[in-house]
C-alpha cells in the first residue's frame, strides 16, 4: 500500500508540475503568434533571421558576370568620349553655318582637327578592339549618325572609305548603328552609369 501511495504521489506531483508549466507558459508574455489549421493543429508563426546562402557559381554565370562588368566599365569609360563627340559636332556645325566661304570652313575644320588630335589621339589609340566597336555604337547613339558618315561629312568620302576598309581589317565597321531594343545591355549600362 505504501508503494502504491508513493507511485500515486509521484504521478500526482509530475502531473501537477506539468499542469503548472502549462499554466505558466499560457500566462507568459513570450507568446508566439499562431494559427490553428483545419485539422486543429496549432502552428506558430515567426520570422526567421536573414540567411545568406553561399553556393557554387557555374562557369556560365561567372562568364556572364565578367562580360557584364566588362561592358559596364567600358561604357562608363567611353561614354564621355561619345558625349564630347556629339557636343563638338554641334559646335562645328554651328560655327561653320556662320561662315560663307568654303575655304574658311576648311581652315576651321583643319584647326579643330589638330586641336582634337592633340587632346584625344593618345587616349583613343590605346583603345582595344572591343572598346573601339563599343565607341562606334555610342557615337551613333549620341549623334544619330554613323562614324562613317561623320568622317565623310567632315573630311571626304575617300577618307571615310579608307578608314572603313582599315576598320574592316580589325573586325569593325564604321557604319555600325545603335538600336536600344537590340543593344539592351549597352543601354542598361548607360542608364546605370548615370548617362
Amino acid at each position: 500500500m505504501c508503494k502504491l501511495f508513493t507511485v500515486v504521489l509521484l504521478v500526482f506531483i509530475t502531473l501537477s508540475g506539468a499542469c503548472y508549466a502549462q499554466k505558466d507558459s499560457q500566462n507568459s508574455s513570450n507568446k508566439l503568434p499562431a494559427i490553428i489549421d483545419k485539422n486543429g493543429d496549432t502552428i506558430a508563426i515567426y520570422t526567421l533571421e536573414d540567411t545568406k546562402i553561399n553556393g557554387t557559381i557555374d562557369a556560365n554565370t561567372l562568364e556572364n558576370k565578367k562580360a557584364w562588368e566588362r561592358l559596364y566599365n567600358n561604357v562608363y569609360y567611353l561614354m564621355p568620349y561619345a558625349i564630347t563627340c556629339a557636343n563638338k559636332m554641334k559646335e562645328l556645325d554651328n560655327e561653320m553655318a556662320k561662315m560663307d566661304k568654303r575655304k574658311d570652313r576648311k581652315k576651321y575644320l583643319k584647326e579643330q582637327r589638330e586641336k582634337l588630335s592633340k587632346d584625344y589621339k593618345a587616349k583613343l589609340e590605346d583603345l582595344s578592339e572591343y572598346q573601339g566597336k563599343l565607341l562606334i555604337k555610342l557615337i551613333y547613339r549620341q549623334t544619330g549618325r554613323t562614324t562613317y558618315d561623320l568622317i565623310k561629312d567632315y573630311e571626304s568620302g575617300f577618307t571615310a572609305g579608307f578608314w572603313q576598309t582599315l576598320s574592316k581589317m580589325y573586325g569593325m565597321s564604321l557604319k555600325e548603328t545603335y538600336d536600344p531594343k537590340k543593344d539592351v545591355l549597352i543601354e542598361t549600362a548607360i542608364k546605370m552609369s548615370g548617362y
